[in-house]
């Protein structure tokens, strides 16, 4: 019975020792047979500083575009609103031919509309 015991447990040692193998094999996946080197040079370091200076600087241009746009925009509308409140008060003050004279001379003097 002992001799039994005794083979019962080696055999089981064994098959463990099979699943370890097994399981190694698996895990590792594919292997890297022959690495290149290149030689007579050092390892090239990381270009992280340059590339993130470079996205922060395309950020930045674009932000600094759109805001230019922005405030033309807010030009042209300021000199619009002037324009809609001389013509507003010459209605009151002056009469239309008058109002309208102005409006074209201020849109010709300031290049708005063409």
């Amino acid at each position: 019975m002992k001799k039994k015991e005794k083979e019962y447990i080696k055999l089981q040692e064994r098959l463990n020792q099979v699943l370890m193998e097994k399981k190694k094999e698996s895990k590792s996946g594919m292997e890297i047979m022959n690495l290149l080197q290149k030689e007579g040079r050092q390892r090239g370091t990381w270009n992280g500083k340059k590339a993130d200076n470079d996205f922060y600087k395309k950020i930045v241009d674009a932000y600094e575009a759109k805001n230019q746009e922005l405030m033309a925009e807010n030009a042209y509308l300021r000199v619009l609103l002037w324009s809609m409140q001389v013509l507003s008060s010459s209605f009151n003050w002056c009469c239309l031919a008058c109002c309208l004279h102005c409006s074209i001379s201020f849109f010709i003097v300031f290049g708005i509309g063409s």
